[in-house]
């Protein structure tokens, strides 16, 4: 039976509610207040909510906010491989949603921010599993090279999925060009594919993924 392998960063949301960002130097009263399980265990959840088994291949923390992911996954169902991280607390990101709905985010990046050859090592790929990619680990020095090493290993009809997120400018280009040729699928918004292409309009980034990309892969 395939399986979802996640390779991203599951990390706790600081979700906080408010009118509008106060100035640089100010203050801000906020309406509401919650911790979540976030980052890839949403893409996760979603995937064992519609009958996918799924395991996540990263790392968790000693801490509160590894509890709080630690969690989450089993609440969904989600296999976690490896031990917890003794040395970090799983990261956290602070999740500020204004009034019209815009969002701001600030990051701080825990035991999730580093994967070994080591750790990856003793995950037993089949043919049919897809793995998930996410951006955000290939800015990770800790993580990126060793994934990349570990997905370049895998034989090609182990699905390969690049979510590349709003920092995709921030990958060192070496990185990505050594990640697409083992693409089956991209899947982005439109500002991340027009940011990626150096395009104005999705009619000028297509064609431009497109050339970058696998010929048989599914560009979303």
């Amino acid at each position: 039976m395939p399986r979802l392998l996640h390779t991203g960063q599951v990390i706790i949301d600081l979700v906080m509610a408010l009118d509008t960002l106060p100035r640089p130097g100010g203050d801000a009263l906020a309406s509401s207040a919650s911790f979540h399980a976030g980052g890839g265990f949403n893409v996760m959840a979603a995937a064992r909510r519609n009958g996918l088994n799924t395991l996540y291949l990263g790392r968790h923390g000693h801490g509160q906010f590894g509890d709080i992911a630690r969690l989450a996954m089993r609440d969904e169902g989600i296999e976690f491989i490896q031990p917890i991280d003794p040395h970090k607390d799983t990261g956290l990101c602070v999740a500020l949603t204004e009034a019209n709905a815009e969002r701001t985010f600030i990051s701080c990046i825990g035991a999730e921010g580093i994967l070994s050859n080591e750790d990856l090592a003793s995950v037993q790929v089949a043919p049919d599993d897809y793995v998930y990619v996410s951006g955000y680990s290939l800015l990770h020095a800790g993580k990126a090279e060793s994934l990349l090493n570990w997905l370049n290993g895998l034989p090609r009809s182990v699905h390969v999925t690049f979510d590349p997120g709003p920092l995709v400018h921030s990958i060192d280009p070496a990185l990505i060009s050594a990640l697409l040729p083992r693409l089956h699928l991209w899947t982005s918004n439109r500002s991340e594919a027009l940011g990626f292409t150096s395009t104005r309009t999705v009619a000028d980034a297509l064609p431009g993924l497109r050339a970058r990309l696998p010929g048989d892969c599914l560009i979303v």
